[in-house]
């Protein structure tokens, strides 16, 4: 089963080509000269591990124009619309592609392991809908609203963040079989600055592949509790009465922006290198070990790894950060313009972008780089 996920500001796209669906260990230094990834078992609150209450009556409708019954070539599409709404496509054909369903209300869909079924989710209530019955059931209620979720890849397991209270603190909580818990508590953070145009992602949850991880990456974190890179072991982490921190493989107070392989558990992200004037790609295996994949690289932004595995596309810098959104409307920036859609590697060579289809600001070039 081969998916390839690709989200913009406005929606998230997902394509299938098959619609089927503890204890913190050591990680080694960086086989560089750059700090090694701390990895800190913080004293956690008392465990919360309770199963999910039972669901009630919901509203989501799902509707079709014909039953679904194609296993490949579906996708689901987010409209940033109120209510959300989901769109089940037909992209058989990508150059043509026809909406099929419309699965509203509803939003951070996924192919779960059943075929033709679609999971998601939508304020405090997780539902599954099955494209070629027309069947919509919740599956679980969560104890507050999300605003921020993912699936597991299997649609078994979801992780997400819920406002707690109107100062602003935030739960990162995970649910699945039946239970849901807090894996910390996050105070509120008050104001603070906004990053440079072109930067990100800034908040991540996402899953492993094989959805034996979870990545955790928030960069605005109170300075005291947990760092602001995380990654968890997910297997024994629901119905269990361990610390959560305990379920911590590695935390980071420096690296930023990971992306997992598409296979497998394997997690690339970007950190500081020897030198002061460029950053390096790290790797995170399963056991906890931290390998320098690229170096000299002047930034890295928006990775994502190419459905291959052998290469990763990301944005970076060619000129200074400064830019902004001009009145009408179109991406356009007083300085430089950030240009997406490079890749990195070991061999290193450029890549020419449209800087109208930008959808970030700053100035990047794109680069090629294979993975070993």
């Amino acid at each position: 089963m081969v998916r390839i996920a690709a989200a913009t500001l406005i929606a998230v796209c997902a394509l299938t080509a098959c619609a089927a669906g503890g204890t913190a260990g050591g990680a080694p230094s960086p086989k560089s000269t750059a700090p090694s990834p701390s990895i800190t078992n913080s004293p956690s609150s008392s465990p919360s591990a309770t199963p999910s209450p039972a669901g009630g009556p919901f509203t989501t409708q799902l509707t079709c124009g014909r039953p679904v019954t194609a296993t490949h070539g579906l996708a689901l599409y987010e409209l940033a619309t109120t209510p959300p709404i989901l769109e089940v496509l037909d992209v058989s054909n990508p150059l043509k592609p026809a909406l099929l369903c419309l699965l509203s209300p509803a939003q951070g869909g996924n192919f779960g392991q059943a075929p033709n079924q679609v999971v998601f989710w939508i304020g405090d209530q997780l539902g599954s809908a099955d494209l070629s019955s027309g069947k919509v059931v919740q599956t679980a209620r969560l104890p507050a609203p999300a605003f921020e979720g993912v699936y597991s890849r299997d649609g078994t397991t979801f992780a997400y963040r819920a406002a707690i209270d109107p100062a602003g603190s935030i739960s990162t909580r995970i649910d699945g079989a039946g239970y849901d818990r807090e894996l910390y508590l996050q105070p509120p953070i008050g104001g603070h600055g906004g990053p440079p145009p072109g930067r990100g992602p800034f908040d991540q949850l996402a899953f492993s592949a094989d959805g034996k991880e979870l990545l955790d990456y928030n960069e605005f974190k109170p300075a005291s509790g947990l760092a602001k890179f995380l990654v968890y072991r997910v297997f024994g982490i629901l119905g269990s009465y361990a610390p959560p921190d305990s379920f911590i493989l590695i935390q980071s107070t420096w690296a930023e922006f990971g992306s997992w392989s598409p296979t497998g558990h394997t997690l690339y992200f970007y950190g500081p290198g020897p030198s002061p004037s460029a950053g390096q790609l790290y790797s995170l295996d399963g056991t906890g070990n931290v390998q320098t994949v690229a170096t000299g690289l002047s930034s890295l932004f928006w990775a994502r790894v190419a459905p291959t595995g052998s290469s990763i596309i990301y944005d970076s810098y060619v000129g200074p950060p400064a830019g902004r959104v001009a009145e009408s409307g179109r991406r356009r920036s007083t300085g430089n313009a950030v240009q997406p859609q490079g890749c990195l590697g070991f061999k290193s060579q450029p890549v020419r972008q449209n800087v109208a289809s930008s959808r970030l600001f700053g100035s990047s070039a794109a680069t090629v780089t294979q993975l070993h």
